[in-house]
């Protein structure tokens, strides 16, 4: 990035930076209420919750590490890093912090993935974030007793990450006002499908007005037959 580039934060980078530190932050609200309020009442249920603190705990301090090395968060959704990785698990373990969140608001968490590995060139963290920004969003709109499940698969070339929730669907005009966010929500799914296209990938997402379901398509990484297989 050009050193020069030292101008403020504008009001919707600001508002990135806040949504992405949103989701860690209320997981470390809820597993401490539990705990102050001794609602974790066995030695597993607090096991589930510490680790989960101690995993949204190491994601502000990726957060924070990631914004001290840009000069601003518009490098965040800019040309990826080209490491390798698979998908699985970088997805599964964005979201499993989530589960107290989930528990808390008594929506019904599911997760699925490929038997395989799903190889991805890219930047791992970029697309962690994307994961944690669609779960917890759709947290926010499932209804109780809903669900928020995820899936983690891939077709032919491509990698495919679909989050789907019960909730009240997405408007026609947050997908209308996508090319030009003026809200937090639509500036998540607006940093999504930046983040998507720069790796060469596409954010799928249709109005409803029934339960949401939005798709995040990047291309697989080519990798030998033999690393595949491990």
């Amino acid at each position: 990035m050009d050193s020069n580039d030292d101008h403020p934060l504008s009001r919707l980078e600001l508002l990135a930076l806040a949504h992405a530190l949103r989701t860690p932050l209320t997981t470390l609200s809820m597993g401490l209420e539990l705990l102050r309020h001794e609602r974790a009442d066995s030695a597993n249920a607090r096991r589930d919750v510490v680790a989960a603190l101690v995993d949204a705990s190491e994601e502000l301090r990726r957060l924070v590490d990631r914004s001290l090395h840009i000069e601003r968060l518009g490098a965040y959704v800019g040309p990826p890093a080209r490491e390798v990785f698979d998908v699985r698990r970088i997805v599964g373990e964005a979201i499993e912090p989530l589960r107290v969140q989930a528990k808390k608001r008594r929506v019904r968490f599911s997760s699925r993935a490929a038997a395989r590995r799903v190889m991805v060139r890219g930047d791992a963290l970029k697309l962690a974030w994307i994961a944690t920004a669609l779960v917890g969003n759709a947290l926010r709109y499932a209804r109780p007793g809903g669900f928020v499940e995820v899936v983690v698969t891939a077709r032919r070339e491509e990698a495919r990450m679909i989050v789907r929730d019960d909730g009240p669907g997405i408007p026609s005009s947050v997908v209308a006002e996508l090319e030009s966010p003026h809200t937090a929500s639509v500036l998540t799914l607006h940093l999504v499908r930046e983040i998507a296209e720069a790796h060469g990938g596409r954010l799928v997402v249709a109005p409803s007005t029934l339960g949401a379901v939005v798709e995040i398509v990047v291309p697989r990484a080519r990798v030998r037959r033999s690393d595949d297989a491990a």
